[in-house]
């Protein structure tokens, strides 16, 4: 599961472009990475996370002002492993989320300010699907068990649900430890835009929690390729017999 940022602090300039291009260019990236072998070797989800302007008791459903891209509730699942509304076989894997993602513009058309980083939110809806996907598929349960894995992807400290403030319990940590403890998932997390500082510590926190030591820090724009792929690279190493499944054939 890639949750990623979309705050309008991902708006802000970096090197030649935006924290937000380079990061989208990155993902959609992923299927050239290590000679194609993610892309035809794993299912790929992608949920896209902001915050939610009512959490009331009338506040499903609600949207963010001005925003269009599909956020409700503060979430957007873009790309999932299956069809949530028909279980069944997964997807393949050129059904993935990076023609999702090439269709989504900006943040709130460019703005600065607007939408928070609920990633509390994004990890909870995550753990949900997780349990959903193994009630839905009992076979993956039987040995080699199928492993998941949160990749994490933002450029600055989570917020509240509501977008504004760092109240505490609203940290996203908890949750990333019970995937680890009760879920036997780990939560990876990658900091990019060279925001350093709080946002930095609160990367490590979530990858502390998640299992994974500490947050990969991503300075430069022409090191995320190399940053994705040393955290998948992670994530194939920890895989039943250390590899993972192809399903679109034999791999390379």
């Amino acid at each position: 599961m890639l949750l990623l940022d979309y705050s309008t602090s991902t708006n802000n300039s970096w090197g030649l472009s935006t924290r937000w291009k380079v990061a989208k260019d990155a993902l959609i990236g992923i299927p050239e990475l290590d000679d194609g072998l993610y892309a035809q070797s794993a299912h790929f989800a992608l949920m896209r996370f902001g915050h939610d302007p009512d959490t009331g008791f009338n506040g499903q459903g609600t949207m963010i002002p001005g925003d269009d891209s599909g956020i409700i509730d503060g979430l957007s699942l873009d790309a999932f492993w299956y069809d949530l509304d028909r279980p069944g076989p997964y997807t393949l894997c050129d059904e993935s989320p990076w023609q999702a993602l090439n269709a989504v513009g900006e943040p709130l058309n460019g703005n600065l300010f607007g939408i928070g980083s609920w990633s509390r939110g994004a990890l909870k809806r995550t753990r949900e699907l997780i349990i959903q996907s193994r009630a839905d598929h009992p076979e993956d349960e039987q040995p080699p068990s199928r492993r998941y894995a949160v990749i994490v992807l933002v450029d600055g400290p989570w917020t509240d649900v509501d977008g504004a403030d760092m109240s505490f319990g609203s940290d996203p940590d908890s949750i990333a430890a019970d995937l680890l403890e009760q879920h036997d998932v780990k939560t990876h997390v990658i900091v990019f835009g060279g925001a350093g500082g709080i946002a930095l510590s609160t990367a490590n926190d979530l990858a502390e929690a998640g299992g994974t030591e500490a947050a990969v820090e991503v300075d430069e724009p022409a090191e995320f390729p190399t940053a994705l792929s040393a955290v998948l690279s992670e994530i194939t190493s920890d895989a039943p017999g250390g590899s993972i499944d192809c399903c679109l054939g034999e791999c390379n």
